[in-house]
């Protein structure tokens, strides 16, 4: 993947009597803002907001899963998501059941030169994410 100068950017609006307000752009989550922030969802709790990345701190390989908890002004501090998910190799499409029980994600075997392998389709129960421990340092 080949990063430009620009990062992208990720928005929130809100639903309010059959409208929604105008996106507001969630900054913050990095420090740096040059950092890809995509392929974004809000868990079925409303209380994490997980993503995938590009060589931001923390990951391990190229591509890599994140998450932010929802605070009281908005979106904190992103962190890894954790081993249990996140490789030397690349993940992405971060989703969860409807229920919030699974968490599923893809992995590709990176080959180099911005080659990979088949991406494959993994699924973990939720709850062994612990994400309220991610975020207790």
């Amino acid at each position: 993947m080949i990063r430009g100068e620009k990062a992208i950017k990720l928005y929130e609006t809100k639903y309010k009597n059959g409208e929604f307000s105008s996106p507001v752009e969630i900054s913050g989550i990095f420090d740096d803002a040059k950092y890809w922030i995509y392929s974004a969802v809000v868990s079925p709790d409303s209380k994490y907001l997980v993503f995938n990345s590009y060589g931001a701190p923390g990951g391990v390989g190229g591509e890599d899963i994140f998450i932010s908890k929802r605070g009281k002004s908005g979106w904190g501090k992103a962190v890894s998501i954790g081993a249990k998910v996140n490789s030397e190799d690349e993940e992405s499409c971060p989703r969860f059941s409807r229920d919030g029980k699974y968490f599923f994600f893809t992995r590709a075997k990176n080959l180099g030169n911005y080659e990979f392998r088949e991406w494959d389709i993994f699924y973990i129960e939720t709850k062994f994410l612990k994400f309220e421990q991610l975020f207790k340092n």
